[in-house]
């Protein structure tokens, strides 16, 4: 009966498009880990994920528009106006300054030594690869959970909040590869943030703009360690 009640509140196709981040993304973690990892070079292992969260992305718009039969604002994404544009780029700034004070203060406070971060990781890919990693996965990782997993998890659950709740936490769990304090004294308060944003104005440009502002140092710090070589 609980099955029957599920399928009616949601589309098959949604239930498809739910399975790619629920459980795409971990079996991508886990595949790429055991069995990639060891074989291919780091570079080639770095794209190939790249293009496999782009690949699932643009899937789950396909579903949004030719499998559910719904509008594309269905899953946050709206025209813009020059007023929503503004009130994007303010957020931006005061997720991305909020967030770092947030994590630095929990690092801080729980002794914990700080993560490496990700400008030390990909320091070393051509500077074509950390530029198309950060756009790619800055609008690819908001396709996926912030617009269309919050909103369909809110569905289901009947309340947006619990929707949010459950992607921010799958979210962050997502990052685990990248180390348990990273993922707890960084991901998961920047997210937290990012996630209310989206939950305020359901609207995935202003989160797609807070996370591509958020990731830009990478990228920039990629472009001045191949300078500096």
């Amino acid at each position: 009966m609980k099955l029957l009640s599920i399928n009616k509140t949601l589309a098959r196709s949604t239930l498809v498009g739910l399975a790619l981040p629920l459980l795409g993304m971990p079996l991508w973690n886990i595949l790429s880990s055991a069995y990639l990892k060891p074989v291919l070079e780091r570079n080639t292992l770095s794209l190939l994920g790249s293009l496999i969260t782009a690949g699932m992305a643009l899937a789950i718009i396909a579903i949004v528009v030719w499998g559910e039969k719904k509008p594309l604002s269905s899953m946050g994404l709206h025209r813009q106006t020059p007023r929503s544009i503004i009130i994007a780029l303010l957020a931006s700034i005061i997720i991305s300054v909020g967030g770092t004070l947030i994590s630095l203060a929990l690092i801080k406070v729980s002794g914990l030594a700080m993560p490496t971060l990700l400008t030390e990781k990909i320091k070393d890919f051509p500077i074509w690869l950390a530029i198309w990693i950060v756009l790619s996965s800055s609008i690819a990782e908001e396709i996926l959970y912030r617009g269309f997993l919050i909103e369909r998890l809110g569905q289901l659950t009947g309340n947006i909040w619990t929707g949010g709740l459950i992607t921010l936490i799958w979210f962050t769990a997502m990052h685990l590869p990248l180390g348990v304090v990273y993922c707890l004294t960084l991901v998961l308060p920047t997210s937290a943030l990012i996630t209310a944003l989206y939950i305020w104005r359901r609207d995935l440009i202003a989160t797609i703009i807070t996370h591509l502002v958020m990731n830009a140092p990478i990228a920039l710090a990629a472009i001045l360690f191949a300078l500096a070589r």
